[in-house]
């Protein structure tokens, strides 16, 4: 008896971390299904018809790729269609159009699997995330740590409330949180096993290679950053040292595939007259009024005076990219002008909420882990600089997972949130949220892998 409590007493001691983390992943899942209230009501916007109208559009299809959205998330009312088909919503928000303004969710029968699976898969993919990245700490007092600061961060109301909105916010969030899990996870594989992959990490390729376009297709500004991991994916291929210590043929069939995505969506984007939209917004906000802005877009380009929405289907959106590179002093001033805006929110405008003490007890919790500061679009830039400077010092073999996860979230979140700032004009604030999330989150994770890094040099 007194030797099985000893050993019972050593293991509980050798393994109080991870005990330490199981428990705080299971309080922050309970606090995520009861605070919130029911996980069945929703609210729409006013652009919530323009995807389940797009719903019955089969996804393999030309259709699919050039109609106002790309097909992510009409897929996904697809899936959950009732059999009389969507019908206006009831409860709908519009917080910018003073007629209509914030609502209150409500219990609608046609939406509410939607948002239910939208709730449940945010938490998956947050505590899939955490796993991930607590397995891989080898310090053992970082992994409560990470679970808590990366729970905290993911199921405060500025991240869980978009889980009952009939918008793309969330299955965004949820499926770049699951795409980042499995390139972390890919990484340590293949660091491990080099050029041999096991069968595991072979199917966590295809699950990798289904997850991207997913995410990618969920919104235009999502799709842009694929050129990005094309990029990675070719450096790997061209750097020799890399090259041998990978599964060669499956990079070279993962860059292909990459390949063919960002060949598919340039193609259909040019197609498609989803850009008349944000060149509205543009033309207004960035060209009408400045003379030799709209004078540089009528003679290079032949823009006519006013506008055709078949100019802008046939050159609008090559005009403006070479607007953009010729003007790189519009890009910087404005970018560098507007950046305290785009971090000024942490909540979703689009239903009310309550005001009880314990709701405003957990906003002051998020709005710590979710500042309203510029200094998040710094940060994190700061500290992937000290990451890649320890690594290399300490050993880069030993951290070149860590390291190349934190350039590839790093390349991938701002590259995003530069596609979102520059595709629109107006919405600044929502348009580029699905970067400024994650580059919030990075505040807390990169010091985490900074510390991970110093004390396994330490020890």
């Amino acid at each position: 008896m007194k030797n099985g409590i000893v050993r019972a007493g050593g293991w509980v001691k050798d393994n109080w971390a991870n005990l330490l983390t199981g428990v705080i992943i299971l309080v922050m899942v309970q606090f995520r299904i009861t605070f919130y209230g029911d996980m069945k009501l929703s609210i729409a916007t006013n652009d919530t018809s323009s995807y389940y109208l797009q719903a019955n559009i089969p996804l393999f299809s030309w259709e699919a790729f050039t109609s106002r959205r790309l097909p992510t998330y009409p897929v996904f009312f697809n899936l959950f269609e009732p059999k009389n088909g969507y019908h206006e919503p009831a409860a709908i928000s519009y917080p910018a159009a003073p007629e209509v303004g914030t609502k209150n969710k409500a219990y609608q029968p046609e939406y509410f699997k939607i948002v239910l699976v939208q709730a449940v898969l945010a938490i998956f993919a947050w505590i899939t995330l955490t796993l991930v990245i607590c397995r891989y700490l080898k310090t053992k007092a970082l992994r409560p740590v990470a679970a808590a600061a990366i729970l905290i961060f993911a199921f405060s109301p500025s991240l869980a409330e978009w889980d009952s909105i009939l918008m793309t916010e969330s299955l965004s969030f949820s499926l770049f949180a699951l795409l980042a899990a499995t390139t972390l996870e890919l990484l340590y594989r293949v660091s491990r096993e080099k050029n041999h992959a096991g069968i595991l990490t072979r199917v966590l390729f295809v699950v990798w290679a289904l997850l991207l376009p997913m995410w990618a297709f969920t919104r235009d500004s999502n799709s842009n950053t694929l050129i990005i991991i094309l990029v990675f994916l070719l450096a790997f291929l061209i750097i020799p040292i890399i090259r041998r210590n990978l599964p060669v043929w499956w990079i070279v069939g993962l860059t292909v595939w990459v390949g063919f995505l960002a060949y598919w969506y340039s193609i259909t984007t040019f197609a498609a007259n989803r850009w008349a939209w944000g060149w509205f917004d543009i033309y207004n906000d960035w060209v009408n009024n400045f003379p030799e802005r709209e004078q540089y877009f009528q003679q290079v380009w032949g823009m006519p005076i006013p506008w055709t929405n078949e100019w802008v289907q046939k050159t609008g959106s090559k005009a403006y990219l070479s607007f953009l590179f010729n003007n790189p002093g519009f890009m910087v001033t404005e970018f560098m002008g507007r950046l305290s805006d785009a971090f000024s929110e942490n909540l979703q405008p689009y239903f009310f909420t309550g005001s009880s003490v314990i709701r405003k007890l957990v906003l002051e919790v998020g709005d710590i882990f979710h500042p309203m500061s510029s200094v998040s679009f710094f940060f994190p830039l700061f500290c992937g600089l000290l990451i890649t400077i320890t690594s290399i010092r300490n050993s880069i073999k030993e951290n070149k997972a860590w390291l190349i996860f934190s350039l590839w979230l790093m390349a991938m979140i701002y590259g995003l949130y530069t596609a979102a700032f520059f595709g629109d004009s107006a919405g600044l604030i929502r348009h580029t949220l699905g970067a400024v999330v994650f580059m919030r989150l990075m505040v807390w994770l990169f010091p985490l892998i900074l510390a991970e890094i110093v004390c396994q040099k330490k020890e």
